[in-house]
């Protein structure tokens, strides 16, 4: 996402606060003031898990996904990441299947604990997929904000209708 193979028309979110959007949702990206996509909270800081907000990339091809890396962002002062967050994937069309580990349980992924590092998760197994949603857990900050990257290849499959 970072270097501009995703463009800001494939990358949808479910809402946003503010002008924090889903085209700010690239890792390492400085957008001053903003630099992240951050979910809507209806009333006031997320308190409780809850993972029905998303952002979602459409990667045009079915692609290999082999890894996953989030980033927080610093806004006024304030320090805003995620700490958890879920992943959904489909081929093209039909049905969103939520990740799982080798242990078939949906996968509950470590987000970050600060602004400025990124964390990094490769995906055993790895998700072949066109369309990737994360969706952020609880945050610890102000507001749920995050930057992400994914890492992987095309496979040059044709999608299925």
């Amino acid at each position: 996402m970072a270097d501009g193979r995703i463009k800001d028309s494939q990358i949808t979110v479910s809402g946003f606060l503010k002008t924090a959007d889903g085209r700010q949702a690239r890792l390492r990206q400085n957008i001053p003031n903003w630099g992240a996509w951050c979910v809507v909270v209806s009333e006031g800081r997320i308190r409780e898990k809850n993972y029905d907000q998303y952002i979602e990339i459409d990667l045009l091809n079915l692609t290999k996904i082999t890894g996953i890396a989030t980033q927080g962002r610093e806004f006024n002062g304030g320090s805003e990441w995620v700490k958890d967050y879920k992943i959904q994937y489909r081929k093209d069309g039909g049905i969103w299947y939520f990740y799982q580990g080798k242990d078939q349980a949906v996968k509950i992924f470590r987000g970050n604990t600060n602004v400025y590092n990124a964390v990094r998760h490769d995906l055993n197994p790895t998700i072949m997929a066109r369309y990737i949603r994360v969706h952020p857990g609880y945050d610890v900050g102000i507001n749920a904000c995050v930057r992400l990257e994914l890492y992987g290849c095309v496979t040059g499959e044709i999608n299925e209708k």
